[in-house]
């Protein structure tokens, strides 16, 4: 829809989406491209719009309407707000709970995206978005935050033996499940602060920005973060992109040990004896080799003899590179929405 519009108008983007005005931030984003074209990538385009809108609210609140004024917009039925440059027209319609839809056409170069024929367009944009609106809407008043995520099949995830949680490129956190919750409360490689994922060590918190950077770029990419901390071996997680929303990513934490017909297939694929692939789950736990020989009653020479063949068989050097290379040959995630009627989602 987003893109029919951009088209129609002949600017270079349109962006449909939803403002929660309790956080002024694009809770749903969708963008597409006109036939003007533009330089400016889409999940610039995007970027541009939130940033108008959080500033344009951050004013407001700073200087609330008075009563009066607002009474007699309401008597007018004046429930929309528009915003006005020669680059973009943004339109933001009426607040039902603490969503609002948003609308907005942007030109890439300075241009006349203010034509006022333009609003009538934009009106369609409000009217899809208002739909998503009152979904919002209906969940918050039956239980905010948590209704919302209760929308989402949490039984499928709760299903899964590694953690999730969803970020947008600076880390503040849209969606957490328990085993993410978990894993990072026993993990000092990454924390939670002010709702944002946070590294505990300068070089964490610089791997995982240049992941969720790379992730919400265009295209987005996949990445293998390796996090150092107190144990010899570093804690590994996957940042990967969110398809259908731009400017999302979806980190996944470790495997649980309760996950093992998964991993001892995949090691038993990788060639490994029956001892070999003892070793290989204690060295995927973050154990040192010491410690996973002990837990294994093996001496350490023994050990290293199986580590050896282990490296031989996976191509790996390294203990680092061994679980580097079985994260990433875990099965590919892809987040999709669950289908619904409603405006096509353009990106």
């Amino acid at each position: 829809m987003a893109e029919r519009l951009a088209c129609t108008a002949n600017v270079s983007a349109a962006c449909l989406g939803i403002v929660d005005l309790s956080s002024q931030h694009l809770v749903d984003v969708w963008v597409g491209r006109g036939k003007a074209g533009s330089d400016l990538p889409l999940s610039d385009t995007a970027a541009l719009v939130s940033d108008k809108v959080k500033t344009f609210l951050s004013q407001r609140q700073a200087r609330p309407a008075s009563t009066r004024a607002r009474a007699l917009r309401a008597a007018k039925g004046d429930s929309e707000t528009w915003l006005r440059s020669r680059r973009y027209l943004i339109g933001i319609g009426a607040q039902v709970g603490n969503f609002a839809p948003m609308a907005a056409f942007v030109n890439g170069a300075i241009g006349s995206a203010s034509r006022p024929e333009l609003q009538h367009l934009a009106r369609i944009g409000l009217t899809y978005a208002e739909q998503l609106r009152n979904e919002r809407a209906e969940v918050e008043a039956a239980g905010g935050l948590n209704g919302l995520q209760t929308q989402i099949p949490d039984i499928i995830l709760g299903s899964l033996s590694f953690g999730v949680a969803v970020s947008d490129a600076s880390g503040g956190l849209r969606y957490m499940t328990s085993l993410a919750r978990t894993w990072l409360e026993e993990n000092d490689e990454l924390h939670v602060a002010h709702d944002r994922l946070a590294g505990g060590l300068p070089q964490n918190q610089k791997a995982l920005q240049a992941a969720l950077s790379a992730a919400t770029g265009t295209p987005g990419q996949v990445s293998v973060v390796q996090l150092g901390g107190a144990e010899n071996l570093p804690k590994t997680i996957i940042v990967m992109p969110v398809s259908q929303s731009p400017g999302l990513a979806l980190v996944v934490f470790g495997h649980s040990q309760g996950d093992r017909a998964l991993r001892d297939l995949m090691l038993e694929t990788m060639g490994l004896t029956v001892a070999e692939r003892q070793l290989a789950k204690q060295l995927l736990a973050g154990k040192s080799l010491a410690a996973a020989a002990e837990e294994n009653n093996l001496t350490i020479s023994t050990a290293r003899s199986y580590l050896k063949r282990i490296f031989a068989k996976t191509g790996s050097h390294r203990q680092s590179q061994f679980i580097t290379l079985y994260h990433q040959l875990m099965p590919p995630l892809r987040v999709a929405a669950q289908p619904r009627p409603g405006p096509e989602r353009q990106q």
